[in-house]
């Protein structure tokens, strides 16, 4: 567990300039409308802080465990991270009905910075490990 605490920090900060930087496009963008987005911004922040946070734990599991991560693991985890995405964008349009496409701008944003976090991360983990 100590193993991924401090990996998440950095997460943590990566999704605190990210998400005011998302509002504030939005604001610009979309004027006040953008101001609507706030809620779900932060709600998407920590799913996906959430989410990275049990990913990594099934990683470091996985090196314990096996020394090395299937490719299994790689492609389930984009694929329930996709498929999470894909249902909040369905969720909201249900919900909300107006400004899918900010919302889906934000979400993919999100998922990017998420995404590219996790990659490095297990990347330069397991080259420590062949070391």
């Amino acid at each position: 567990m100590k193993r991924v605490i401090a990996p998440l920090s950095v997460l943590a900060v990566l999704l605190c300039i990210f998400s005011p930087a998302l509002l504030y496009v939005d604001q610009i963008l979309v004027g006040r409308e953008g101001l609507r987005q706030m809620p779900w911004i932060i709600a998407m922040a920590v799913f996906f802080f959430t989410y990275t946070f049990c990913s990594l734990l099934v990683f470091h599991k996985g090196l314990q465990q096996k020394g090395a991560v299937s490719p299994a693991y790689y492609m389930g985890d984009k694929a329930i991270r996709f498929l999470c995405c894909a249902l909040s964008v369905a969720i909201y349009g249900f919900a909300v009905r107006e400004g899918i496409l900010p919302f889906a701008v934000n979400l993919f944003v999100l998922y990017l910075v998420t995404m590219l976090f996790t990659n490095i991360y297990c990347i330069r983990q397991e080259k420590k490990l062949k070391k």
